[in-house]
């Protein structure tokens, strides 16, 4: 996921849990740095294929604390 991601902007952090989703699907979270245009960003990444897999995008609602 690292390798795919890094080619959109500056990684902070990657995490793919080991548990699944109620689907049974594997899912993991991608966090960047500096993100000019969020929307044209969610865009482009929400056409990415990965194998048989096509990437979902969902931006987060909330902002993290800086503390």
């Amino acid at each position: 996921m690292l390798n795919i991601f890094q080619h959109y902007g500056n990684i902070v952090e990657v995490v793919i849990p080991a548990k699944r989703d109620k689907g049974g699907r594997r899912f993991g979270f991608a966090r960047f740095d500096q993100v000019k245009d969020v929307r044209r960003f969610g865009i482009e990444l929400d056409n990415i294929i990965i194998g048989r897999d096509k990437i979902f995008v969902n931006p987060p609602r909330f902002q993290r604390d800086s503390g």
